[in-house]
């Protein structure tokens, strides 16, 4: 049972940070979604935990699985941690597998029967069946959900206690979504490992993950469990994303409609041309404050502490039933 904890976490280049002052926790064999727009920190603090960060980039804080910190370990502390303790699924199979080595190559395995045989558990376990086709094919021969599979089965060959799924199913077709998520939480949950998915789509999250945390332009703004902020929301950015995403899902189910993904990206009230002041945002002040009807001086200045309140947290000065615009504010004055 693994419990991976982030606190203060903050990522920087000698230019502009890039994640500021994040914190969350993932439960024990539990599976957690993060989500926000595009460029919102998502994957760079999954290299974070990961140990990738580029040399260009400083991450302070901590970061820790089962009491151990992982932020600023060692080359070899780094490969042992990535090999036994956290796995990762990227999102694009075709480019995550060398298209110059046959599947069978991609297990490094020996020559015996041991090891033969656990690879076609994995394959089993997969939902691959012929073995001897898929492991003597090159990656491009296979179809996209069959990648995508390869790589679950890459991520599980070590037991681990962690695995990270960045936008798992971003490059496969709607009908293999909810297939490839329901077959990562099941293979998950039956080894007792914890599950962070990073993803855009909303429905997706809602339907597959118990935990869940929500980013905007490189801060948290909300995190607890999914069920909770499905039902209420203390932060506007969280308001907003979610409310339209509603007539997608239903949120007592956590069920996803095929019809259509609703996007972390589709949350934004403002064109992207407004938003290319990162740098400015995130140095002060509540980076929503630009686009927040409810911002005031205090926001725009001051980034919002982490509240506790029930099973949430939030950075918010106006939560909940406070957010209101700022035409109504003026008029009740």
């Amino acid at each position: 049972m693994s419990e991976l904890q982030i606190s203060s976490l903050t990522i920087a280049s000698s230019q502009t940070t890039l994640v500021r002052d994040v914190t969350f926790q993932i439960s024990p064999s539990s599976s957690h979604g993060l989500i926000g727009e595009s460029g919102s920190g998502k994957s760079i603090t999954a290299r974070a935990i990961l140990g990738l960060l580029p040399p260009s980039l400083n991450a302070t804080g901590s970061i820790t699985l089962n009491g151990l910190e992982l932020l600023g370990s060692s080359e070899s502390e780094r490969v042992q941690r990535q090999g036994l303790s956290i796995a990762y699924i990227p999102q694009d199979p075709l480019a995550s597998l060398d298209p110059t080595m046959r599947i069978g190559r991609h297990f490094h395995t020996r020559r015996n029967d041991q090891s033969q045989r656990a690879v076609r558990e994995l394959l089993d376990a997969v939902e691959l069946s012929d073995h001897e086709s898929i492991l003597r094919s090159y990656p491009h021969q296979l179809s996209g959900g069959q990648r995508q599979r390869i790589l679950i089965a890459l991520a599980l060959t070590r037991s681990p206690e962690l695995i990270i799924a960045d936008e798992p199913t971003s490059a496969l077709d709607a009908g293999l979504q909810g297939p490839i998520m329901r077959l990562i939480t099941s293979l998950a949950r039956q080894r007792g490992s914890s599950l962070l998915l990073i993803s855009h789509d909303i429905a997706l999250v809602a339907a597959f993950t118990s935990e869940l945390s929500i980013v905007y332009r490189g801060s948290l703004c909300e995190t607890g469990a999914t069920v909770d902020l499905l039902q209420h929301q203390y932060h506007p950015y969280s308001a907003d994303l979610i409310g339209r995403a509603r007539s997608f899902y239903q949120p007592s189910a956590l069920s996803p409609s095929p019809r259509t993904v609703i996007e972390a990206d589709e949350a934004e009230p403002y064109s992207s041309s407004h938003e290319r002041s990162e740098a400015v945002l995130l140095r002060h002040g509540c980076p929503y404050s630009r686009v927040c009807r409810s911002s005031d001086s205090q926001c725009e200045s001051v980034l919002p502490p982490l509240t506790a309140r029930g099973p949430s947290s939030f950075r918010c000065f106006h939560p909940s039933s406070s957010i209101e615009s700022k035409e109504t504010r003026d008029e009740r004055r």
